[in-house]
């Protein structure tokens, strides 16, 4: 008994102090019922070994004032987990975002997707937004 609860006290341990972005899986949503924002969309492409990810937010002239879009591309760990492979950001001041980048040298296979989160703003409001692109195997 003493011993199954050592190594079960050293498992939480070692797990408390493993430090990677994981995140659940959450299906690619757009919501087109936002305030700020008329559309969004993001999507990840392969070309050989070089990932290319592009997010894209549009808000409203005279309405939206500034865009702040975070995409990272991720791959699947299995079970609904996502490791955050990269992770990219800017900002626009304009009413509409298009984040684009690539990456070489992705050889490992399996599957990946960008999640896009968005601070959309009209002056000092804004609302957040988050999307999935759908799911590529590579």
């Amino acid at each position: 008994m003493k011993k199954t609860l050592s190594i079960t006290v050293v498992l939480v341990m070692m797990l408390s102090l493993m430090s990677f972005s994981v995140s659940a899986k959450v299906p690619e949503v757009n919501h087109p019922n936002y305030s700020y924002t008329s559309s969004c969309s993001s999507s990840v492409t392969f070309s050989g070994n070089t990932a290319t990810c592009i997010s894209e937010v549009i808000g409203y002239p005279n309405i939206t004032t500034k865009v702040q879009i975070t995409q990272a591309l991720e791959k699947s760990l299995g079970s609904g987990w996502w490791y955050k492979l990269y992770s990219w950001s800017d900002t626009y001041v304009f009413y509409r975002g298009i984040l684009t980048n690539s990456v070489g040298g992705i050889t490992e296979s399996g599957t990946y997707h960008v999640r896009m989160t968005a601070k959309v703003y009209s002056g000092s409001s804004y609302e957040t937004i988050e999307i999935f692109s759908s799911p590529v195997t590579h």
